[in-house]
């Protein structure tokens, strides 16, 4: 299941299911017209080297204070059981998302 903030962006789903692995840490990620996203909740949750819902609840706060980078996150449900809809972005949102945590 896909869905996004900005829901006029047409998308293409190329690779579901993967996983990356950088530096001993795996991310969940999809290929979304052709550009690998990440899920968002994943890595904040290694960079505050916490819990999935901790990592929820910053994001959440982080979308209401900065409005203007929801355009950059896409929600995409990864297959499995017990999965909810799950924040991605691409390099340049995910950049976005880790500058505004400094």
């Amino acid at each position: 299941m896909l869905s996004t903030f900005n829901m006029n962006l047409p998308m293409t789903i190329t690779t579901v299911d993967a996983s990356e692995t950088i530096a001993g840490l795996t991310f969940r990620r999809v290929d979304i017209d052709g550009r690998c996203h990440t899920s968002l909740i994943d890595w904040i949750s290694k960079m505050f080297n916490a819990n999935k819902d901790y990592a929820a609840n910053k994001l959440r706060k982080l979308l209401a204070k900065h409005p203007e980078i929801k355009k950059e996150v896409v929600s995409y449900q990864f297959p499995g059981e017990r999965q909810r809809p799950t924040p991605c972005a691409d390099a340049k949102g995910l950049i976005a998302v880790i500058m505004k945590f400094r």
